[in-house]
């Protein structure tokens, strides 16, 4: 009962780091707690997982496919949102539109470079969550007590 809840809570997890994500601006939020809040729901499932029969074991991780194109890719819209605005003259992380200037919308989110950055330190947390826990997990079955003689 309890790996399939974990499973549930990991696709749980993504939406709401997802609206963590959007509503940071507006409400208490950002892209590092989305990062971090949908990397451990992936390791709540790996964590609660089972083994072929059904004993209490680590599985693997969730998203740990993807965690290091998700680690590279944030990291390069990071890179490209901080330092693009040095190109046009402006100094390092400058955000689009400025403050105070008029902010497209969608819906309630509002479409701005810091939504792109923040999108960013998402991927780039989340894929550095589940690379850790996925190295610790192989760290764990290299030294698992039931397979000593």
């Amino acid at each position: 009962m309890i790996p399939h809840l974990a499973r549930l809570a990991f696709f749980a997890s993504v939406p709401f780091a997802a609206a963590l994500w959007a509503k940071g601006y507006v409400a208490n939020g950002d892209g590092f707690a989305a990062g971090i809040l949908a990397g451990l729901g992936a390791v709540a499932a790996s964590v609660a997982g089972r083994d072929e029969e059904g004993d209490p074991a680590w599985v693997a991780v969730p998203g740990a496919r993807i965690a290091h194109g998700a680690m590279v890719l944030g990291l390069v819209v990071v890179l490209f949102t901080a330092f693009l605005p040095t190109l046009f003259g402006h100094p390092p992380v400058a955000h689009f539109p400025a403050p105070g200037a008029h902010v497209t919308k969608l819906g309630t989110l509002e479409l701005h470079t810091a939504l792109i950055f923040d999108a960013g330190i998402a991927l780039l947390v989340f894929g550095a969550v589940v690379r850790a826990f996925e190295h610790l997990r192989h760290a764990v079955h290299e030294t698992d007590p039931k397979e000593a003689p």
